[in-house]
């Protein structure tokens, strides 16, 4: 019988956080199946380091070229779900979704509450809702996962300064996230954050918070609001186009991991994936109004059922938005000042 094997291939505009996504199921789904898994991992202007500039797993990887090649021949399935992968007759099935893959019947239909689609199947951003069997499964895969010695070493220096268990996590989620049709950039916007911190201090006023995001702009927006109640990992690179920049970016991660109490950014998979690495123990607020959440949801199910000319030209408007900073720097600007007005 032919070998078969199972690729983690994340899409390659996807962030650090998407990507664990990708490569936990795939993980988990060849344990299941006995089948070989492969790593495809792109580089690009979300995320410009490489596997191994983050994590010391030794994976198998596949190069852009051998991912090309076999994208060319006929010997492939791109697969969303279990069945498409198990009833899969390919010599290669390739994951490249964002979203967790279960098995059948792991979750019962119109499970998901957060972000539902198709049948609801799914336990993406559910948090304390996911059944803790299946946090079990999940968090096996998800603790194979060894940052590279560097993120360690940066980790340790900077975890003794710190009792984090006494810190309260906050995740401000920005830059591309902005650019989103469907305006979930706009939910959790620092305004929210401020009034949600406020209450805390005014509850526990000893209480200080760590700081996690990709802009700046919003770092120095905390920091004149909360002056030293505000820790951050200094020095960042704040280019995701760069190696640098990720590898901070997964400092952050972990470090946000270590929190006890996270206020989370609505739909982002950073939030997410920070209380799996903390062993899903953290209490998480996703700051936002139930009402402009629910507009995000109402706007994403019209985008999705948008015609083909439609997202045809959204693509490339998208793509010059995402690539170019000039571009990015432009529209992440008006959605700032709009959303604080």
């Amino acid at each position: 019988m032919n070998e078969k094997f199972i690729i983690a291939s994340p899409a390659g505009d996807a962030g650090l956080c998407n990507r664990i996504k990708c490569i936990v199921s795939v993980s988990r789904l060849a344990e299941h199946s006995g089948q070989k898994m492969l790593l495809h991992w792109p580089t690009s202007f979300t995320c410009g380091a490489r596997f191994s500039d983050l994590f010391d797993n030794k994976i198998q990887q596949i190069s852009d070229k051998e991912m090309s090649k076999i994208r060319k021949g006929i010997n492939f399935l791109d697969c969303i779900s279990y069945n498409d992968f198990i009833n899969n007759n390919k010599k290669y099935s390739i994951f490249n979704a964002w979203r967790f893959v279960l098995l059948p019947s792991e979750v019962q239909e119109n499970f998901a509450k957060v972000f539902p689609e198709n049948d609801g199947r799914y336990i993406d951003l559910e948090y304390e809702r996911i059944p803790q069997d299946l946090r079990k499964e999940f968090l096996k895969c998800i603790k194979k996962l060894v940052p590279a010695k560097g993120i360690r070493n940066n980790l340790r220096k900077f975890s003794k300064k710190y009792e984090f268990r006494n810190i309260v996590g906050v995740h401000a989620r920005r830059t591309e996230f902005l650019l989103n049709a469907d305006g979930r950039g706009g939910v959790s916007s620092d305004e929210r954050f401020f009034e949600r911190m406020h209450e805390i201090l005014k509850e526990k006023p000893p209480t200080k918070f760590f700081l996690a995001t990709d802009s700046k702009e919003t770092e120095q927006n905390f920091i004149r609001e909360f002056g030293d109640k505000i820790i951050v990992f200094t020095g960042k690179n704040w280019d995701k186009s760069s190696k640098e920049s990720i590898q901070h970016a997964l400092i952050d991660l972990l470090l946000l991991a270590r929190t006890k109490h996270i206020l989370g950014t609505y739909l982002s998979t950073f939030t997410e994936i920070a209380w799996w690495l903390g062993g899903c123990k953290a209490k998480v607020e996703i700051i936002g109004q139930k009402e402009d959440k629910q507009k995000v949801l109402e706007r994403y199910k019209k985008i999705t059922n948008q015609s083909v000319l439609v997202r045809m030209v959204r693509k490339p408007l998208k793509f010059l938005r995402a690539r170019f900073k000039i571009f990015r720097w432009v529209i992440e600007k008006i959605l700032y000042y709009k959303n604080k007005s």
